[in-house]
């Protein structure tokens, strides 16, 4: 019977499987790049069908913080020509965190930040913070809806707030093209 022996990588065999690896690594950063940089430049909507994202931790400040919140997003937006992005939720929802957790990450971050200011808003159980939807004429009926507004008040989804409402089942991508499609309309 003859016995299979294992020979030990060579030098060169060592050297080519490192060259093999780092090249590798050069490929996937580089289908990573265009999809960041482009984001990063506040352009076109990032390209990221394949993102994987994780959902966000507590992303939501106690209900009373809401309305210096939504004040600030609008002082910002007023000075930088950026939409409000008002987004109410809780942090007991999975869709919430899913969708903050989409907007977070470092792909998507750039150009979400490039254009639009964001305040997250606490309605817990749905007792607090409808009257700030209210002054929209939005009744907040599930979590997370989303508003998109000019930075004069004018409401550009108010067609399709609770777009994003699934967010569990949907992939980044499809959550940003629905944030552009919302930017567009300005």
């Amino acid at each position: 019977m003859s016995s299979f022996h294992f020979r030990p990588l060579r030098s060169k065999s060592h050297k080519t499987i490192k060259l093999f690896t780092a090249a590798l690594s050069l490929v996937v950063a580089q289908a990573t790049l265009p999809a960041y940089a482009h984001a990063e430049s506040g352009g076109d909507v990032p390209q990221i069908s394949d993102l994987k994202f994780a959902a966000a931790v507590h992303p939501y400040a106690s209900p009373e913080a809401a309305p210096q919140a939504v004040k600030d997003a609008f002082e910002e937006a007023q000075k930088t020509d950026k939409l409000v992005m008002l987004i109410f939720g809780a942090n007991w929802c999975p869709d919430c965190l899913m969708l903050e957790g989409a907007l977070k990450n470092a792909s998507v971050a750039p150009w979400v930040n490039k254009n639009f200011a964001i305040a997250n808003i606490n309605v817990d159980h749905f007792q607090y913070n409808t009257d700030i939807a209210a002054k929209f004429g939005v009744k907040i009926k599930a979590i997370p809806l989303v508003l998109v507004i000019t930075p004069a008040g004018k409401v550009l989804n108010s067609d399709g707030t609770l777009a994003l409402g699934e967010a569990r089942s949907m992939s980044a991508q499809a959550m940003v093209n629905k944030l552009n499609e919302w930017k567009n309309r300005r």
